[in-house]
């Protein structure tokens, strides 16, 4: 009985346009808050990666590794994943299928 009391048609003082617009605009302020918190976090991440040594690696490591060796590994970590891949979409859709 109380939330039919405040639906927009039960009162004919209350206009239906100005709700309209106030939901309109509770929207939009919350798709703002919304874009400004997702930015303010991916720049604390930023931030806080760049003091860190992701950004500047320590380049003594490539000193000590040779280029042969970095190659390799990375092709066959690439091999690995690429079988783990492959198998993993094996199995979902033997999965899915059953």
């Amino acid at each position: 009985m109380v939330f039919s009391l405040l639906a927009a048609n039960a009162c004919p003082l209350i206009d239906t346009s100005y709700i309209s617009q106030l939901k309109c605009l509770r929207k939009t302020l919350y798709i703002i808050t919304g874009a400004f918190c997702f930015f303010a976090t991916i720049y604390t991440i930023y931030t806080r990666l760049r003091k860190g040594s992701l950004f500047f690696p320590d380049v003594s490591f490539f000193d000590r590794e040779p280029v042969g060796n970095l190659t390799s590994r990375l092709g066959a970590n690439c091999q690995k994943l690429s079988h783990n891949f492959k198998q993993f979409t094996f199995d979902s859709t033997e999965h899915s299928s059953s």
